[in-house]
């Protein structure tokens, strides 16, 4: 694997935050297309790259299901 799994994170939020700005300011509809627009170029690939690591640490593990709260 490539990468480190807290500079997926980091490039989600990022992309995130700045619909989250416009969407704070009204500006519903240019959150909506930087959401879309970002998850197509950028923050989609960090996300299935977190998916990626996240399964693979987990099974590294013995496969059992990682749980919230243990």
């Amino acid at each position: 694997m490539n990468g480190c799994l807290g500079d997926d994170i980091m490039g989600i939020y990022r992309d995130i935050k700045k619909g989250l700005i416009l969407y704070e300011q009204g500006h519903s509809m240019e959150a909506i297309w930087e959401w879309k627009f970002g998850f197509e170029v950028h923050w989609g690939e960090h996300a299935t790259s977190a998916i990626r690591a996240l399964h693979s640490f987990n099974y590294q593990l013995g496969g059992d299901i990682i749980e919230i709260g243990e």
